[in-house]
C-alpha cells in the first residue's frame, strides 16, 4: 500500500507539535494504513523533530503498531494467564495450523494476520480471540475452524 504523505502531514498538523500528540499521530497513521511505513516514520520524524531511532523504539514497544502491512482480517489471540491456562495456547496453535501461518505472519493471500497479544482484560470470558476488533469469548481450539470459516478472502 502506498502511503500518501499529504495524509500523514494532515494528521501531524491536526495534533500540532505538542509532544503529547506523538502517540495519537502514530495511532492515526496506523489506523489509516494498517502499519507505519518508513516514509511515514521519516515524515513524523522530520515534522515533529523526533529522532527516527526514538520513533522506532516507541513503535516497537507498543503491540498496537506494526512496521509491516497487515491482512484484511487481523486475528489476535490473548496470551494472558487466564486465557492461556483456559486453552488460549491451543487455540493459537489451531489457528496457526488451520491457516498455515505462524504468529506474526500473514497468509499468502493476505486474508489473515495472526498475532499473539498480552492480556486483553477479558479474563472472565477467556480464552479470547479478537478478529478485526470483534471479540469472541470462550474461543477454544475445537470452535476455531467454524469461527474462521465466517471470514474468507472475499471479505472487505
Amino acid at each position: 500500500m502506498n502511503v500518501n504523505l499529504n495524509n500523514v502531514d494532515d494528521i501531524i498538523r491536526s495534533y500540532g507539535k505538542n509532544p503529547g500528540g506523538l502517540i495519537p499521530v502514530l495511532l492515526k497513521i496506523e489506523e489509516l494504513y494498517g502499519y507505519i511505513s518508513e516514509e511515514a516514520l521519516s515524515e513524523v520524524s522530520d515534522k515533529l523533530s523526533v529522532p527516527p531511532l526514538r520513533l522506532k523504539k516507541i513503535i516497537s514497544f507498543y503491540n498496537t503498531f506494526s512496521f509491516t502491512p497487515k491482512a484484511r482480517n487481523v486475528i489476535r489471540v490473548c496470551q494472558g494467564c487466564n486465557c492461556s491456562s483456559g486453552g488460549g495456547q491451543l487455540t493459537a496453535a489451531k489457528i496457526s495450523e488451520f491457516l498455515n501461518i505462524k504468529p506474526g505472519e500473514t497468509s499468502p493471500d493476505e486474508s489473515f494476520t495472526l498475532e499473539l497479544v498480552p492480556c486483553q482484560r477479558l479474563c472472565a470470558v477467556g480464552p479470547v480471540v479478537i478478529i478485526n476488533d470483534k471479540v469472541y469469548s470462550h474461543s477454544t481450539a475445537d470452535k476455531i475452524q467454524q469461527l474462521l470459516s465466517e471470514y474468507d478472502s472475499s471479505e472487505l
